[in-house]
């Protein structure tokens, strides 16, 4: 088995670890199962009006981002290489009665796993972080648009890569090979291996996948506060008290071109 799937395993295993947890931190579970929306505006808004389309969400966790997008109308297929996070987003699936299809995959295979395409494609927050070739996850997530589809993404922001919550430096801002190993604060916890990409590096990859970049976005909210300065928002982000010191979000648009009518 290549080494660096091993290390993706693990972190999916992690995963499965923390569902639990992190499902009642990140996500308001009643409110969802009442009808309620988990998206983000900058999420909701990225993909435009998904009614009526396709849309394939890779790492999509749980699946609340996905099925809240089922709510918007779109047809949707979410993938995740964590097999009880896919467990969980099926059962809410029937739970809800949301119309939804759940692949537990590890992206990097999805060619075989899911060998056909669709009008979008999206995936957000937790994304390249726990990915070891960019360039690959790129490709792939191009080969599953049909002519003329958009990805969409949202993700933290590189610039934030170096620093510790608390602002001092850790790491490197450019990507290495070998992963970051976080280790847990505590026994019971399980390690992630982590890697950094530049921007630079995410565009590019987009852009040798064959992808036209329509929107780049840099945003001064996060999704959570990966800062101690960050203050809550009305809106659910976490915002810099007063003038942004640095981009907390990065979000990418990319259209595979539609060769046959000449346009993108």
């Amino acid at each position: 088995m290549d080494r660096f799937r091993e290390l993706r395993i693990r972190n999916a295993r992690r995963w499965s670890h923390i569902q639990e947890g992190h499902l009642n931190q990140w996500y308001d579970l009643p409110a969802f199962r009442a009808g309620g929306c988990s998206l983000r505006s900058i999420d909701a808004e990225i993909l435009g009006d998904v009614s009526g389309k396709r849309l394939l969400h890779l790492q999509c966790n749980a699946g609340l981002d996905t099925l809240s997008f089922a709510r918007r109308g779109a047809i949707v297929t979410g993938v995740d290489l964590s097999e009880k996070s896919i467990d969980f987003a099926r059962d809410l699936t029937r739970e809800t009665g949301l119309e939804a299809r759940f692949v537990h995959s590890d992206v990097m295979d999805l060619d075989e796993m899911l060998p056909e395409t669709f009008d979008l494609v999206f995936a957000s927050h937790g994304v390249f972080c726990w990915i070891d070739d960019l360039s690959r996850w790129m490709a792939i997530a191009a080969s599953h648009l049909e002519p003329g589809g958009l990805l969409g993404f949202v993700c933290l922001h590189p610039a934030l890569w170096p620093f510790d919550e608390d602002g001092e430096i850790e790491a490197s801002y450019f990507h290495e090979e070998e992963p970051l190993v976080c280790e847990p604060d505590n026994d019971r916890d399980l390690p992630t291996y982590e890697w950094q990409w530049t921007v630079a590096d995410i565009v590019n990859a987009a852009i040798g996948a064959g992808l036209r970049i329509e929107e780049l976005g840099e945003h001064p909210v996060a999704s959570y506060r990966i800062r101690k300065e960050l203050v809550p928002t009305d809106d659910r982000w976490w915002r810099w008290p007063g003038i942004p010191h640095l981009p907390l979000l990065l979000s990418l648009k990319a259209r595979r071109p539609d060769e046959e009518a000449g346009r993108v």
